[in-house]
């Protein structure tokens, strides 16, 4: 029974001890779309097929897009909110004609720092760069 005591008993403390020194953090290493989303946002603008329109103006964004960790993003030109419903972006803001909701594919690139966003029908897409 000693014997034991000398082998197990270090191996309990141990056990015991441990849980101790290592506790949960705030920290989470993966971030949440919403997360990466937050920031500004500058279109890198390439001229489409039309041979005067950038692949943003085409579908309807503006230049710079900043998003801001309450859910509302500003425009060039207006101010809405944006969530990421059903793996989808989407982009709603109230224009001089009513409320106008815009939804894209979208994906990161090169390390979080580009946006890259794609018309649902996946004919358009640009790409943004983050600024901040």
């Amino acid at each position: 029974m000693e014997r034991w005591i000398k082998n197990i008993l270090p191996l309990v403390l141990v056990l015991m001890v441990v849980p101790m020194f290592t506790g949960c953090t705030d920290i989470n290493p993966f971030s949440s779309d919403e997360d990466k989303l937050v920031g500004t946002w500058k279109a890198e603008g390439k001229v489409v097929e039309s041979g005067w329109l950038k692949d943003y103006e085409v579908m309807g964004l503006p230049e710079t897009l900043v998003f801001f960790s309450d859910g509302t993003v500003s425009f060039d030109y207006a101010e809405g909110t944006y969530e990421i419903k059903d793996g989808k972006l989407v982009l709603e803001f109230v224009g001089e004609e009513g409320t106008v909701n815009l939804v894209f594919d979208y994906y990161f690139s090169d390390n979080d720092t580009k946006l890259h966003l794609v018309s649902l029908s996946g004919e358009h897409s640009c790409t943004y760069i983050k600024q901040s």
